[in-house]
C-alpha cells in the first residue's frame, strides 16, 4: 500500500509538471504566432511611431522611406523610444495663461496650429485650429519630432537642413529652460521649409496622408489672421 501510494503521488507530481511544462509551451507559441501575425501586417496609416522613423531616416538620408520598410521596424511597446510627452489637440486654457503668450506664439506661424513647449516637464502641447485636417495633424507631429531630435539625437550627419538644425540644437541645449520664442519661431520656419518636401515623399513611398493614426484630441481653437480667437 505503501509503495502504490509513492507511486500515485509520483505520478501526481509529473503530471502537474507536465501540465505546467505544456502551459508554458502553448503561451510562447501562441505569443510567439501573434508577434509574426502583427509583423506580417503592413500599414500604410502613419501613427507616431512610425512617423518617427520615416522623419529621422528623411532627416538623415533626405528621402523618405515607404512602409514596407519601416513597418518591420516600428516597435511594439507603446510609448518605446518616446523622449517628450506629447498632447495633440490640447485645449487652449491649459496652455496659455495670457495674451501675450497667445501672441507670441501666432508670430511667424502660418500653420494650422500652435506649439507650446515646456522643456522642465518635457511636455510639448499643440493647439489646432479649427480648420486643421489630416496633413496638418502629420505636420504638427513633425514639428515635434524634428524637436525631440533636436534635444536628445545627433543632428551633425543630417542631409537635410544641416546647419539650420545644429544652430537650433545648439541654442536650445545652451539655456534648455529659457522659454525662447525667437528659437521656437524660427524652427516653425523650418518645418515650413522642408515640410512640402517632406509631405510630397510620403505620398510617392505610399504612405497615407488625408487620414492617420496619430491620436489628436478633439480640442480646436479659431482663431483669425489678425491673430485674434473666436468664439
Amino acid at each position: 500500500h505503501i509503495e502504490a501510494r509513492l507511486f500515485s503521488n509520483s505520478c501526481a507530481s509529473f503530471s502537474f509538471s507536465l501540465t505546467y511544462a505544456l502551459y508554458g509551451l502553448f503561451t510562447i507559441l501562441h505569443l510567439y504566432a501573434n508577434y509574426r501575425a502583427v509583423r506580417a501586417v503592413c500599414m500604410e496609416t502613419l501613427n507616431r511611431a512610425r512617423l518617427r522613423l520615416v522623419l529621422r531616416h528623411f532627416l538623415r538620408w533626405g528621402k523618405v522611406p515607404g512602409p514596407v520598410l519601416v513597418n518591420p521596424k516600428e516597435p511594439l511597446l507603446l510609448g518605446y523610444h518616446q523622449q517628450l510627452r506629447l498632447i495633440l489637440g490640447a485645449p487652449l486654457h491649459t496652455v496659455v495663461s495670457n495674451t501675450a503668450d497667445f501672441q507670441k506664439a501666432l508670430e511667424g506661424s502660418s500653420s494650422n496650429y500652435l506649439l507650446f513647449f515646456n522643456q522642465a516637464a518635457g511636455t510639448v502641447s499643440v493647439v489646432f485650429h479649427q480648420q486643421a485636417g489630416s496633413v496638418d495633424v502629420i505636420k504638427a507631429c513633425s514639428h515635434v519630432f524634428v524637436l525631440e531630435a533636436l534635444l536628445y539625437r545627433d543632428v551633425a550627419a543630417s542631409a537635410v537642413e544641416r546647419e539650420s538644425l545644429l544652430d537650433l540644437q545648439r541654442r536650445l541645449r545652451e539655456e534648455p529652460y529659457k522659454k525662447d520664442w525667437a528659437t521656437l519661431s524660427e524652427m516653425q520656419h523650418l518645418l515650413d521649409r522642408i515640410f512640402p518636401t517632406f509631405l510630397m515623399g510620403l505620398m510617392s513611398a505610399g504612405w497615407v496622408t488625408d487620414r492617420n493614426l496619430l491620436g489628436p484630441e478633439e480640442w480646436r481653437v479659431d482663431w483669425n489672421a489678425d491673430g485674434k480667437k473666436s468664439c
